[in-house]
């Protein structure tokens, strides 16, 4: 089911929220099962048979957590319980990419691929499990009651795509009587929220994707100004759709009495790459670093095993988003930046702002055409015409729609270079008067005008 859907607006989420109030006010803890129970129903209205799957692997999890608790052959269970978890991750999303290499690397079909469909989510929850997991065998993680746990893994806003969340800072929530009572001024911000987000994903990246995915149908025929229109087009479509998913879950979070962590704080504001790996996606990135990038060793073992580190995360980062080629450049890409970007500050160098943040901004733009193309050969082919010096100007008119695209990718640059994140914008601003009333009034009568088409999230994909 998705956020931007008519069955989620009209019928799922006045039905979950006026009945999570009406029960959680008289029995908390049937509050608690009846989100567990419309979480699932979210979840299985996409594919109900991937239901008993995502059942499986929270009851495989908690039971693991409890073996581990029980400090009895503890480092064995966790081992035996990170192993399921990603061999599960492994078959449904690496199991093509995999048998699909050798076939390359060895010139034949030696094995045939199986059509694996990806179920929504299973990155997520198999993060989030693991790192719960980790934290049990350190001692960090209580142990919890079976609820409390199914609804940190399956709560509806955070299930699909994100944001990735913790125990430490969702469990104590999901205990506490208070969060089964209304508290309005969570629910007007969490609906404001919301409907931020709705118009970010249904009027703007809904809007960029269809001559987005025309350039990229057909690199060979671009012009280097449609080349442009191309990346910097995806760049935008990305973050809007991306970011919209991820306010509108914490809206929802909000709506519930639930705070979900932050997930993006204005990435294109930053001026080099490590400061736009603390604005993107920053929940991603506090997992990597807290459970792959210290272990490792951190910053902790001199500047080369530093930069070591900061290049097998982005790996992973990489092979994280997708089973491609196209993601593992795209992660060894901001690995390589990483490392120049700390090179460089360790040098006592630094640049001007004005020189940092276009530089940085291209670089994440450049990665951005490996992250979206089909092939790397696809990639290529973008980014060699893009720089074509010789032939730039060709096609380039400030009339006719190369002008209103030019226009609109200029008034998108400007915006996200100086206004904060509609997140940011909410938690400062927001009063519940009639301005603000009447404003998200203008954003959904404007989201709905735009519904003509639903499209998923593109984050669903990974």
């Amino acid at each position: 089911m998705l956020f931007n859907s008519y069955e989620f607006i009209i019928f799922f989420l006045p039905i979950v929220f006026i009945t999570y109030y009406w029960i959680g006010q008289r029995l908390w803890k049937w509050g608690m099962y009846w989100i567990i129970g419309a979480s699932l129903l979210f979840y299985g209205y996409w594919d109900i048979r991937y239901v008993p799957l995502l059942v499986l692997s929270i009851c495989f999890n908690y039971i693991i957590g409890q073996f581990i608790v029980s400090k009895e052959n503890s480092k064995l269970w966790l081992t035996a319980g990170l192993l399921g978890d990603f061999a599960l991750l492994g078959y449904y999303k690496y199991t093509g990419f995999f048998l699909t290499t050798v076939n390359d690397v060895f010139g034949t079909a030696l094995f045939s691929i199986p059509d694996i469909v990806l179920p929504l989510g299973i990155s997520f929850f198999t993060f989030t499990q693991a790192a719960y997991l980790i934290d049990m065998y350190r001692g960090d993680a209580a142990s919890t009651g079976f609820a409390s746990y199914c609804e940190f893994v399956t709560i509806f806003p955070h299930l699909i795509a994100g944001p990735i969340i913790h125990h430490r800072e969702m469990i104590p929530q999901f205990q506490s009587q208070r969060t089964y009572h209304l508290n309005y001024d969570n629910i007007a911000q969490g609906l404001t929220l919301f409907i931020f987000g709705l118009f970010k994903k249904v009027a703007i990246a809904d809007s960029l994707a269809p001559w987005v995915n025309e350039y990229f149908a057909r690199p060979d025929s671009l012009l280097p100004i449609e080349a442009w229109f191309a990346a910097l087009g995806y760049s935008f479509q990305l973050y809007f759709d991306f970011s919209a998913y991820s306010e509108m879950a914490i809206g929802l979070g909000l709506m519930f009495n639930l705070r979900l962590p932050r997930n993006f704080d204005s990435p294109y504001q930053a001026a080099n790459i490590i400061d736009f790996w603390r604005r993107w996606h920053m929940t991603l990135g506090v997992w990597v670093k807290n459970y792959l990038y210290i272990p490792l060793g951190g910053n902790r073992h001199g500047l080369p095993k530093k930069l070591r580190n900061l290049m097998v995360s982005m790996l992973l980062i990489g092979l994280w988003h997708g089973a491609g080629w196209t993601y593992v450049l795209w992660g060894g890409l901001h690995g390589l930046f990483l490392v120049i970007n700390h090179w460089w500050r360790s040098m006592g160098n630094a640049l001007p702002k004005i020189f940092s943040w276009p530089l940085t901004f291209c670089a994440v733009m450049v990665a951005w055409v490996f992250f979206r193309a089909d092939s790397v050969g696809q990639a290529l082919i973008i980014l060699s015409t893009m720089f074509d010096i010789q032939n730039w100007a060709a096609g380039f008119s400030l009339h006719g729609p190369t002008g209103v695209r030019i226009r609109i990718l200029i008034a998108f640059t400007l915006l996200l270079m100086f206004c904060p994140s509609a997140q940011r914008l909410v938690e400062r601003y927001f009063k519940p008067n009639i301005k603000w009333a009447v404003m998200c009034i203008v954003f959904g009568v404007v989201s709905l005008y735009f519904f003509s088409h639903i499209s998923d999230f593109l984050y669903f994909q990974f």
